[in-house]
């Protein structure tokens, strides 16, 4: 028995589970701090796109997407990055090439 969190399903919502996770959150309460009928708006999955994305309406009246997909898809719409700490930095296109460089081309090697 590990003391682990273990998630089962699609590696994609388990990493993002493990990602809330790590920001010490409770998936559970985030669901119930944004119910889904206060969803902005849902762009679902399609295979032009690789991505699908929901929009919520902050409070100040701004907008703000989480958007899920082809990382090479997702990568190109960012223009800022939570570092480990959780604060939002800017992300250019020289990190984003370090990015792919160091961590997306490896791990998709490694999945052949």
């Amino acid at each position: 028995s590990s003391d682990l969190p273990s998630q089962v399903g699609n590696k994609t919502e388990c990493a993002l589970l493990g990602f809330i996770l790590d920001l010490k959150r409770d998936y559970q309460d985030v669901r119930n701090e944004i119910p889904e009928e206060t969803l902005f708006k849902v762009y679902t999955f399609n295979s032009v796109r690789k991505s699908m994305s929901t929009v919520l309406k902050n409070s100040d009246g701004g907008y703000r997407m989480f958007s899920k997909g082809a990382s090479e898809i997702v990568l190109k719409k960012c223009y800022k990055i939570l570092s480990a700490d959780g604060e939002a930095k800017v992300f250019r296109p020289r990190d984003r090439d370090d990015m792919v460089k160091r961590v997306i081309e490896p791990t998709a090697r490694s999945e052949e």
